[in-house]
């Protein structure tokens, strides 16, 4: 079996690790377009693309998992597109559309990450 390496999208203001350190991080759609190339390009097999709605730890503005995912598949060749799915949230056919539209224009490499959620404050503020 070989090692194979992935990384987390910074598509949220403010860094998606916390740290009493500088959380400060560029999540434009082009930086993320730069960062994917370079872990493809440095190998990388997978890169996992987080879901936030809200945010009280600093990372007011998020991407769009899925939407981030599908616009960066065209600027990639190898690289592995895992997004997570908060459940509870989308309907399971919305769901099921999206990420084979996904898979279709990433030529087969989208992938799921299906998770309940990191906070109930962040939860009750969609409901």
């Amino acid at each position: 079996m070989t090692l194979q390496f992935a990384y987390w999208v910074p598509s949220v203001s403010g860094g998606i690790v916390k740290s009493n350190g500088s959380r400060k991080a560029d999540w434009s759609f082009e930086a993320n377009k730069r960062y994917i190339q370079a872990a493809e390009n440095a190998g990388f097999k997978y890169a996992f693309f987080l879901s936030r709605f809200f945010s009280e730890d600093g990372g007011e503005n998020q991407l769009e998992a899925l939407a981030l995912a599908a616009s960066l598949a065209p600027v990639t060749r190898n690289i592995r597109l895992v997004t997570q799915v908060l459940s509870g949230l989308w309907h399971p056919g919305v769901v099921a559309k999206a990420l084979s539209t996904l898979d279709h224009i990433s030529s087969g490499r989208a992938g799921i990450n299906l998770a309940s959620g990191s906070s109930r404050l962040r939860r009750r503020r969609i409901k």
